[in-house]
C-alpha cells in the first residue's frame, strides 16, 4: 500500500560527510540502498548525489537519473513532488487517489521517499529526496520515523544537503545568465557567436598540453567564454566595423576587456571556485613584451590563463571568416603565432599553439564540448521540421538546451510525434553532429538525457573547406562553401540571403573543384538545411551521379584518410 505522513522539519548543522550520514541512516533502518536525490530547478529530472548500497554487485542495477516528468508512467518522485509528504511505497499496491505510481526500484519490497525542503525563504520548495529501500524485509517505517535518533540524523543530512544545492544553484544561474548574453551577441554580433567557444577549445587544447588540472581548466573555458562580453557596451558600428578602426574607435574597443571584467565579477558573484576568472578575462588583451591594455602588464606579470586566451582569441581571429574578411591558411597563422613570440605572445604558449595547429587534421570528439556551448538543435515530425539556436548546458544530468522565449512554437507539442533529431555545433569551421536523446519540454527549455556522437558516414565523408556553386544553370547559380564530401551526398553553407532562395523540391547542380583542380559536376537535392551562427548548412544528396565523378571523390577521400592518419 502507500501512506503519507507528515515529512520533518530541516534543521542542525553538522559537520560530518554526507556519505557517511546516509550510510549511518541506512544502518539505523537496515535497509539495503539509501540515497539522496538532488532535483533541478525545473522539477525535471533526480539525480543521485551520495549513495550507500549494501551489496556492492547490484550496483549497476540502479539509476543514477531518474526522469520526474515520465510521460508514459508516474513514478513515485511525481507523487512525492505532488503532495509534499514523506511516501511510504510497500509491495503489491500502487494505487493513491486512483492513480497508479511506480517505485523506483522494480520488485522491491518497501520504498521510503524523504523530501528534502530548501533553507531559503521558498520553505515548501522540494530541492530532493533522500529516498530508502528494502528487498527482503518489511519494517515499521512510521514507528522508525519517530525516533529520536534517525530523525535527528536525517535533519542534520537535509541541512548539509541544502549547502550542496547552493553550489549547484549558482552555477546553474550562472550558466542560465551566460546563455542570456550570448542570446543578445547572437544578435549584435552573428559572425561573432562561435568565437568565444572556438577560443574555448583552443584554450583546453593549450591547457592540456601545459598540463593543467581539470579545475583550472574548467576555469579557463568559463574564462575564454566569457573574455568578450564587455563588447556589448561598445556601439555596433565600432564592433562589426568592416575597415579599420580609427585612433578614437581603437581607444574606445580597449575599454571592452574592462566591460568584460565588471559584467563577469556579476556574474559569478559567490561561485567561490571562479575567483580567479573576472582578473583572467580582464587582462586577455596584455601583450607579453608589456605594450598591450588595460594595465600594461608585462611577461608572467600577465596571469597564465590570460596568456593563453590572447594566443588562442587571436589564431580564431585568424581563422575565421568575418563579414569584412575571409580566413588564413594555418601556415599563415603558424607564421604568425611565432614571428610574435616574445613580443605579443609567451613564447611557450605560442610554440605549444603552433604545434597543435601543425597536427589539426583531426579533432578530438571529446574536447569540443564544455559546460556550455552554442549549438543548434534540428528535429522532424512527420509533417513539419523544427530548427532552433541556444545554449547546450551540462546539467547534473544530462543536458538543457535554452533557445530564445520568443521563439517558443512548442506549446503544447507532443515529443512522442518526434521521428529524428540532430544537434550541430560548429568549431573552426567543422561541423559536429549529435543524435540528441530528448527527453522533455517546457517553455524555452529541452532536456535531453544523453547525447551520441554521429560519425562520419558509411561513404567515407570526410571535412573539407572548399568553394563551390549551386544552381539550376550556369548562369543562375550562388556561391557556396564545402564542408564536408562524401560519396552520396555533400554539406555546404551558404549566407541567409541566398539560402532563402534554394527549395528542397528542385534539382540543382553543384560544382566544385578539389585541391589540385579536379572539377566535380553532379545534380542533387537539398534534404536538410540548418541555421548555425550567421551562416546556413544544407545537405545536398547526389542524384544519378556519374560514375567517373563518384570515382574521382573515392579517390580524394582515399588520399585525405591516408594524409589524415599520418
Amino acid at each position: 500500500m502507500i501512506t503519507l505522513c507528515d515529512a520533518i522539519n530541516k534543521t542542525n548543522k553538522f559537520d560530518e560527510s554526507l556519505t557517511k550520514q546516509i550510510t549511518e541512516l541506512a544502518a539505523m533502518f537496515n535497509c539495503d540502498i539509501c540515497r539522496i536525490f538532488l532535483f533541478d530547478d525545473d522539477e525535471q529530472f533526480a539525480k543521485v548525489k551520495s549513495s550507500y548500497i549494501k551489496n556492492n554487485e547490484l550496483m549497476d542495477n540502479f539509476r543514477d537519473s531518474v526522469y520526474l516528468k515520465n510521460s508514459t508512467a508516474n513514478n513515485l518522485f511525481h507523487l512525492l513532488l505532488k503532495e509534499h509528504q514523506i511516501i511510504i511505497y510497500s509491495k503489491g499496491e500502487n494505487s493513491y487517489n486512483n492513480e497508479r505510481y511506480y517505485p523506483y526500484i522494480e520488485d522491491i519490497e518497501q520504498e521510503v521517499y524523504i523530501p528534502i525542503f530548501s533553507q531559503t525563504i521558498i520553505h515548501d520548495e522540494i530541492i530532493g529526496c533522500l529516498y530508502l529501500g528494502m528487498f527482503n524485509n518489511q519494517i515499521e517505517i512510521i514507528e522508525k520515523l519517530n525516533q529520536y535518533e534517525i530523525r535527528a540524523k536525517i535533519k542534520r543530512i537535509q541541512y548539509n544537503f541544502n549547502a550542496i544545492y547552493e553550489k549547484y544553484r549558482e552555477r546553474t544561474t550562472m550558466l542560465n545568465i551566460i546563455h542570456i548574453f550570448f542570446v543578445i551577441i547572437r544578435d549584435r554580433e552573428p559572425f561573432m557567436v562561435n568565437h568565444p567557444y572556438n577560443v574555448a577549445y583552443w584554450c583546453d587544447s593549450i591547457a592540456k598540453k601545459l598540463g593543467l588540472n581539470l579545475v583550472e581548466r574548467h576555469n579557463l573555458y568559463m574564462a575564454s567564454v566569457l573574455h568578450d562580453v564587455g563588447k556589448i557596451y561598445i556601439k555596433q558600428s565600432i564592433v562589426n566595423k568592416e575597415g579599420r578602426l580609427t585612433a578614437e574607435e581603437y581607444e574606445i574597443m580597449k575599454n571592452h576587456p574592462t566591460y568584460s571584467y565588471n559584467i563577469v565579477k556579476e556574474i559569478i558573484n559567490g561561485v567561490v571556485y571562479l575567483n580567479n576568472v573576472p582578473d583572467i578575462v580582464k587582462h586577455h588583451h596584455e601583450r607579453y613584451d608589456g605594450t598591450g591594455y588595460p594595465d600594461g602588464l608585462k611577461g608572467e606579470e600577465i596571469p597564465l590563463m590570460s596568456r593563453i586566451i590572447a594566443v588562442a582569441d587571436a589564431v580564431d581571429a585568424m581563422l575565421s571568416e568575418r563579414s569584412y574578411k575571409k580566413t588564413r591558411p594555418i601556415d599563415e597563422v603558424i607564421n604568425e603565432l611565432l614571428e610574435n613570440k616574445g613580443k605579443q605572445f609567451d613564447p611557450e604558449i605560442a610554440d605549444i599553439m603552433a604545434g597543435i595547429l601543425r597536427g589539426n587534421l583531426v579533432t578530438d570528439n571529446n574536447n569540443i564540448m564544455g559546460p556550455i556551448t552554442w549549438s543548434t538543435l534540428l528535429f522532424s515530425t512527420k509533417s513539419k521540421d523544427y530548427a532552433f539556436q541556444g545554449s547546450l548546458i551540462k546539467r547534473e544530468s544530462g543536458y538543457e538546451f535554452q533557445f530564445r522565449r520568443d521563439e517558443n512554437k512548442l506549446r503544447n507539442f507532443n515529443i512522442n510525434k518526434i521521428v529524428s533529431s540532430t544537434l550541430y555545433f560548429e568549431r573552426e569551421g567543422k561541423i559536429f553532429e549529435y543524435i540528441p536523446k530528448l527527453q522533455t519540454f517546457k517553455r524555452n527549455h529541452i532536456f535531453i538525457s544523453s547525447l551520441t556522437h554521429k560519425p562520419l558516414n558509411k561513404y567515407f565523408s570526410l571535412l573539407w573547406n572548399i568553394p563551390g556553386k549551386i544552381g539550376i544553370n550556369s548562369s543562375n547559380n550562388y556561391d557556396v562553401a564545402i564542408t564536408e564530401i562524401g560519396g552520396d551526398c555533400i554539406k555546404f553553407n551558404i549566407d541567409k540571403e541566398n539560402s532563402s532562395k534554394l527549395n528542397k523540391n528542385v534539382v540543382y547542380f553543384i560544382k566544385f573543384n578539389f585541391e589540385d583542380e579536379t572539377s566535380i559536376a553532379a545534380s542533387g537535392k537539398i534534404i536538410k538545411s540548418y541555421e548555425i551562427g550567421c551562416k546556413v548548412y544544407h545537405e545536398f544528396k547526389f542524384i544519378n551521379i556519374n560514375e567517373s565523378s563518384r570515382d574521382s571523390i573515392f579517390k580524394h577521400l582515399f588520399e585525405r584518410q591516408t594524409k589524415l592518419m599520418r
